[in-house]
């Protein structure tokens, strides 16, 4: 509940960063199966899904909005869930495909995990809870 003129926390910022950065690591990690064939081309698609929630509900976050940061908590939820999800598929591919294709994107996936975890908890900080009011 802040006026445009209030200042930003510094862990609401970085919390958006994170989320940005996120939809960069989910968009490498798309093109990389575009690349290695183990995906259609579709699959470029998700990034660019991510990137307009993370936009649409980040911005008003970054603005102060309660409903917002609780959105961003949801979508970042779900997104986390899949990736796990998306993770356990990734281990059994292991014998299919080469050992180095999916190692990197094992890397791809637990970073954006981790980026989307640390996003969320700079959201979540104490110091942010008067920001959302």
């Amino acid at each position: 509940m802040s006026s445009p003129s209030a200042t930003v926390p510094g862990a609401v910022r970085t919390s958006f960063a994170l989320y940005m950065t996120a939809a960069a690591v989910s968009a490498a990690n798309a093109a990389a199966l575009v690349h290695f064939h183990l995906a259609p081309g579709l699959v470029l698609v998700n990034p660019v899904v991510e990137l307009v929630l993370y936009l649409g509900i980040g911005l008003p976050m970054r603005s102060g909005k309660l409903w917002a940061r609780i959105g961003m908590f949801s979508v970042a939820l779900l997104f986390i869930l899949l990736n796990l999800l998306y993770t356990h598929g990734l281990t059994s591919a292991f014998g299919s495909a080469p050992t180095y294709q999916v190692v990197l994107l094992l890397v791809l996936v637990s970073g954006k995990v981790a980026l989307l975890g640390a996003a969320t908890w700079m959201m979540y900080r104490p110091q942010n809870q008067v920001y959302f009011g």
